[in-house]
């Protein structure tokens, strides 16, 4: 995953705006693997499945099409349904515990937000944005607000991450605790936005049932609340 897991994005975004923002990112595959007992990396080193499934990097137009076809692979679908059955050597590891288990909860969801378009060979606008960008963390949500298949798959993945991200990121950090009850309204303000008539009216498809116009966010959005979201790329 790139929100295939590989990096964790640090993003500040304005309600003003809907997540326009600015991104750190950090290879949060390799701070993993550096947590690993080292028969855990042993194993790890020589797995074919795991480094092919969730050690792709360095997603931009070239590479793209390469990255979707590997996520969406027989193997690799069959690898996130259980990640550690390739791993016996790590299933007693705590720290890849909770790495399979958030990649068998979220990975096939993540790749779809980047690998699924309006159309075939058309990724959605906020992927294609990034891929121009040149991999240099560039992200505006809002655009997917023009297409059903993009603002539901940005819809799922801000549910994903209020339900699993919190423990991923400090899983990733050594020196943060994550306070969940504030990153839970963020994600929360998040979804209301997303499903607010100022992003369902942009839509161009003519099925627009799967969101809906909730007002209230409005008066977020009026005072531009700054929000701080993670999400894992």
């Amino acid at each position: 995953m790139r929100f295939f897991t590989s990096v964790i994005t640090l993003i500040v975004a304005s309600a003003l705006t809907v997540a326009s923002t600015e991104v750190k990112t950090v290879n949060a595959h390799e701070q993993i693997y550096l947590k690993l007992s080292e028969d855990c990396r042993s194993e790890v080193d020589q797995n074919a499945y795991y480094n092919k499934c969730l050690g792709f990097a360095d997603l931009n137009e070239n590479t793209i099409k390469e990255f979707c076809d590997i996520a969406f692979s027989d193997d690799c679908i069959k690898f996130y349904k259980d990640p550690l059955a390739t791993l016996p050597k790590c299933k007693d590891d705590p720290v890849m515990q909770k790495y399979a288990e958030y990649n068998k909860n979220t990975a096939v969801d993540y790749n779809k937000f980047y690998c699924e378009g309006p159309s075939e060979g058309k990724y959605c606008p906020t992927i294609e944005l990034y891929l121009k960008s040149n991999n240099s963390g560039l992200y505006n949500y809002t655009l997917n607000c023009e297409y059903k298949v993009c603002l539901d798959n940005t819809i799922k993945i801000v549910e994903l991450d209020k339900q699993y991200g919190a423990e991923y990121k400090e899983l990733i950090f050594d020196d943060i605790k994550i306070d969940k009850a504030e990153h839970d309204r963020n994600d929360e303000l998040f979804l209301l936005a997303f499903k607010d008539e100022s992003c369902t009216s942009k839509m161009k498809d003519s099925n627009t049932s799967g969101a809906s116009s909730v007002k209230a966010i409005s008066s977020f959005i009026s005072l531009g609340i700054v929000l701080l979201l993670y999400f894992v790329f």
